[in-house]
Order: C-alpha cells, then sequence, then structure tokens
C-alpha cells in the first residue's frame, strides 16, 4: 500500500514525497521527512484526497491502511455517483480486468 500512497502523492502533489541520490538516502529521508501537504497545489486538495495518501504513507505498518481499507476510503468510497463519460474502448478493458479479477 505504500507505493499505492507514493504514486497518489506524485500524481496530487506532482512531486516526489522524498527523493535522494540513493537507495539508503532514500529510506534515511523516508525516516526523517514528513509528508508537505500545505503549499499550492496541495491547498487545491480535499481534505478526503490528503487524509487518504497521509494514511498510504504512514511510517508505522500497522496504521497504514490496508488494500480493502482504502478501497473503502471516502476519497474513493463517496463519489461512484459521479458519470464519467468513457471511450468504449478503454469501458471494455476496465470490464475486461474487472471481470478477470478475484477482488
Amino acid at each position: 500500500m505504500w507505493c499505492i500512497g507514493i504514486i497518489a502523492y506524485i500524481l496530487l502533489r506532482g512531486s516526489r514525497p522524498v527523493w535522494a541520490h540513493s537507495k539508503s538516502g532514500t529510506f534515511q529521508a523516508i525516516l526523517k521527512v514528513g509528508l508537505c501537504f500545505v503549499e499550492a497545489p496541495c491547498t487545491l486538495l480535499s481534505s478526503d484526497a490528503v487524509d487518504f495518501v497521509k494514511r498510504l504513507l504512514d511510517k508505522d505498518y500497522g496504521k497504514r491502511l490496508t488494500a480493502v481499507q482504502a478501497l473503502g476510503h471516502p476519497w474513493l468510497s463517496d463519489h461512484w455517483d459521479i458519470k464519467i463519460p468513457l471511450d468504449m474502448i478503454i469501458y471494455g478493458q476496465v470490464k475486461a480486468v474487472v471481470c478477470s479479477s478475484s477482488l
């Protein structure tokens, strides 16, 4: 779930939450650095979006969202009524993945 949090952070924030020149530097940065959601474009994010990412990137594994909890998070689950037009090819591909998944 950590990786999903990283991807969500990058998509919402437009930058990586931590960065270093080496793998060990990245690990050290993860341990030392907190997530930043106070400057633009984060000020435009909903509180649910920020909460979703923060809970996916919780350093304490036991407190981090599980996949089931993430799927039930209000940022994802409260928007099923929004109608987004889909191209028929994309719809077919998504439908095929959903039908083949055990989730």
